[in-house]
């Protein structure tokens, strides 16, 4: 990332995090597929494999977050899950990180105030959540015993847009566990080495289902 980027960057989320009621820190498990020309539908179940990462969320208001994300995993795909493209005899792998910040909204709230002004925690809230990141992969990708047939280069950095939904639980007056899935663009047709021996005129995405557990540092959020 350029130095101008990163100015850029801080001047407009750092102050965001520093007006921040309170801080959640902890860690993500969960599910990353793939969807591009190795697949003939979304996603091919048999080709889920596992992801883990880091999260920091800034509770800015009653119902507005922001977060910062790391997470890494594996994505793969072949032609010998297909019906009719076997002969083809494409296959790939590649570990891919993603660092994001994204936006939460929170449905219910995060505290709710009855009409005599009192308090009351709100446990439970289903979210959304949107923003912006920068993808590292580099795809091993074969056909048949033939190595990177398509012999292109083309960029291993590229930036990815994440949407969702979600939930998130309370569990006590620190610890906070959310569920959920979305989907990103990857702006690229090489997430997979694939572009022109598939559908070059689409681009790949890759969706992910996560469980995030956090602590609450600062003032507790949900009791």
């Amino acid at each position: 990332m350029s130095l101008k980027i990163r100015l850029i960057v801080l001047t407009f989320i750092f102050p965001l995090f520093i007006s921040a009621q309170s801080f959640e820190g902890g860690l993500s498990f969960g599910l990353v597929n793939y969807q591009g020309d190795l697949v003939e539908g979304i996603i091919e179940v048999k080709e889920t494999n596992l992801a883990y990462g880091v999260t920091l969320r800034a509770i800015l208001t009653n119902k507005i977050a922001i977060r910062g994300n790391f997470f890494r995993g594996l994505l793969t795909g072949t032609d010998a899950n297909s019906s009719n493209r076997q002969s083809r005899m494409l296959r790939f792998k590649t570990k891919i990180s993603e660092f994001s910040l994204m936006g939460e909204w929170n449905f219910l709230g995060q505290d709710r105030s009855d009409n005599r002004g009192a308090v009351l925690r709100q446990k439970f809230t289903p979210y959304i959540f949107g923003g912006v990141g920068i993808i590292l992969f580099d795809p091993e990708v074969f056909q048949g015993t033939t190595p990177d047939p398509e012999g292109k280069d083309y960029s291993t950095f590229n930036i990815s847009v994440p949407l969702g939904f979600g939930v998130k639980i309370g569990l006590d007056e620190r610890f906070v566990i959310s569920a959920e899935a979305g989907g990103r663009t990857a702006f690229s047709d090489y997430l997979d080495g694939v572009s022109t021996l598939g559908n070059s005129s689409n681009n790949d995405w890759y969706w992910m289902g996560n469980i995030i557990i956090t602590y609450t540092f600062g003032s507790p959020s949900y009791f």
